[in-house]
């Protein structure tokens, strides 16, 4: 049996493949493709990813995984984010109150479906989202497709002329050198569809630029 958050994220990246292949567009992350359908298992979504690489890619079953440096604490977005709205507030009192939403995620209607968007930052002429990718790859990868995600919803809807993603991506290390190439097949995906994507090695970087991008007249 695998967890919630296991099923939340194979759900999310099946609708937006199925969303692809109905719409004739190519697969949303060059590590998506297409196979026979296979099956894994595990006592973890990590043992159960694994398992499914392992079965999938046929080069993955001549060498074994290399595991992710345990040292390395993740740092989740939620935290991230709270540093960077307590680092807006600093500098830009009242006016950062104004790009900072009040609400996590707010619920949008999109003909007959309801969606329910992870956009923090928000004013009449920009949307922004604030993510960290200090996780395993395929995590951190998740949290890119998730965001632009909720962007493009955001910007079919309200049309605002600018949509911005600020990615804190850590200090230089190992692993985010092997991030690299993907971060860069994003940046290249993102501004092809008018997503502005700046990167950070620290949180509190994102404050005054994110205040400048957002300004409000």
């Amino acid at each position: 049996m695998y967890d919630d958050a296991l099923a939340s994220q194979a759900k999310f990246l099946v609708a937006m493949v199925r969303q692809a292949i109905l719409s004739g567009s190519a697969l949303p992350s060059p590590n998506v493709f297409l196979s026979e359908p296979k099956y894994a298992s595990g006592h973890s979504a990590d043992q159960i990813t694994d398992s499914l690489f392992l079965h999938t890619v046929p080069l993955a079953r001549a060498r074994r995984i290399r595991k992710l440096d345990r040292t390395v604490v993740p740092q989740h977005t939620a935290d991230v984010r709270h540093i960077v709205f307590a680092e807006m507030r600093r500098i830009g009192g009242l006016h950062a109150d104004r790009i900072i939403s009040s609400e996590r995620r707010f619920a949008v209607q999109d003909g007959e479906r309801t969606h329910f968007l992870d956009i923090p930052l928000q004013t009449d002429k920009a949307l922004g989202t604030i993510i960290s990718t200090q996780y395993a790859a395929r995590s951190a990868e998740l949290q890119l497709l998730r965001a632009d995600n909720d962007l493009q919803i955001a910007k079919r809807l309200y049309r605002q002329d600018r949509l911005l993603m600020y990615v804190v991506r850590g200090e230089p290390s190992v692993e985010a050198e092997r991030f690299d190439d993907l971060l860069g097949d994003f940046r290249w995906k993102f501004s092809k569809l008018g997503v502005e994507m700046k990167d950070y090695s620290e949180p509190s970087l994102v404050a005054a630029d994110v205040l400048e991008d957002m300004k409000i007249a």
